[in-house]
């Protein structure tokens, strides 16, 4: 073994895919991780997990030609809003074989042959398939195991993240800190660059410290279509209304309109959630062809503190992904005057 002395550290462990206890009974069972080793690509494939890797995987592996399935749970991703999960699920469904309405009951090992799976669909009905390889993709889980992370006093949070301060990541014990996907579940490689470079400069300096710029949250999922939330998920939007008292309206867009139609990519949804006592946009829910760009877009917005009356009075190119969030706003405006709160705002 070897012992290192150190006056400052920085985690930076990642997170692994979770195998469940039923999935871990199967042989040479593939991770989202070992997948991407394989020299060849199977003929078919069962993907556990309606997570972010999952609808990823899925979705790619279908587009390639390999004859896929993605078991999923009852939601999607993180999405909370019943809209936008209804039409991310009509969408996702429609470009390949997604079945989030399903029960599993068995799943038996028939060794060279491949995997038979068991499971009662949405109508009650059992059906079974056949698949060359499975591959658990069902959720990711932060590598901190036999570290004794506890015994330094280093704090996790219930769902086994490291705790950190998210201006300065520092950790409960003051000289170690913590990046990317060990301490956050967005596993996106954008956020962990920027906590590495952070946690790696406040290290280095402590005692020290410099914040990480606050920037409005995006997390995104690159199926085809996109899916987003950007803030605060409606989930989130409703805590903040129980915990400040402010009240907010829900603005539903459906994009199936104008410049959607004529690209062909029509079908989307974009849910704005917008306080009504200073008429800016808290959060979104948007599952939408380019997705990333209207939520890109939508948070340097919403940092800059704009109102739903200046967005709907920005002039949006014709035929860009960005007019929808023009659309929203102005629907959002309409909104505020019919409640009788609406007030004018700079």
């Amino acid at each position: 073994s070897v012992e290192i002395h150190f006056e400052t550290a920085v985690i930076a462990t990642g997170s692994s895919p979770l195998v469940t206890f039923e999935q871990s009974r199967l042989k040479n069972i593939l991770t989202s991780n070992e997948f991407f080793e394989l020299e060849t690509l199977p003929k078919s494939v069962a993907v556990f997990g309606s997570t972010k890797v999952g609808l990823q995987l899925g979705q790619s592996l279908s587009y390639l030609g390999v004859d896929t399935v993605v078991f999923g749970q009852k939601k999607l991703w993180q999405f909370t809003d019943e809209s936008v999960l209804l039409v991310a699920h009509q969408l996702l469904s429609s470009r390949f074989k997604l079945y989030v309405d399903t029960y599993v009951t068995s799943m038996e090992d028939d060794g060279e042959k491949g995997y038979t799976i068991y499971y009662v669909d949405g109508k009650g009905y059992e059906n079974y398939l056949h698949m060359e390889s499975i591959v658990a993709a069902t959720a990711r889980i932060p590598n901190v195991g036999g570290m004794n992370l506890q015994k330094i006093g280093v704090k996790l949070q219930p769902n086994g993240f490291i705790r950190i301060n998210k201006d300065t990541l520092q950790t409960s014990v003051p000289n170690i800190f913590a990046a990317g996907d060990v301490c956050r579940d967005t596993f996106l490689s954008s956020v962990a660059f920027s906590d590495g470079k952070y946690a790696g400069r406040n290290a280095a300096n402590y005692p020290v410290l410099s914040n990480k710029p606050s920037q409005v949250k995006v997390n995104l999922v690159y199926t085809d279509p996109v899916l987003a939330i950007v803030g605060n998920s409606l989930e989130e939007m409703r805590k903040y209304a129980k915990m400040t008292g402010d009240t907010f309206v829900t603005t539903e867009v459906r994009l199936s309109q104008g410049h959607y139609r004529g690209l062909r990519e029509d079908g989307g949804i974009l849910n704005l959630y917008t306080s009504v006592s200073s008429h800016r946009i808290l959060g979104a829910e948007i599952c939408a062809y380019r997705g990333d760009k209207i939520a890109n877009f939508l948070a340097l917005a919403m940092e800059n503190n704009y109102t739903v009356e200046r967005l709907s009075e920005y002039n949006f190119a014709n035929l860009s992904a960005e007019s929808a969030i023009g659309i929203a706003a102005q629907n959002t405006v309409d909104k505020l005057k019919k409640s009788n709160k609406f007030r004018v705002r700079q």
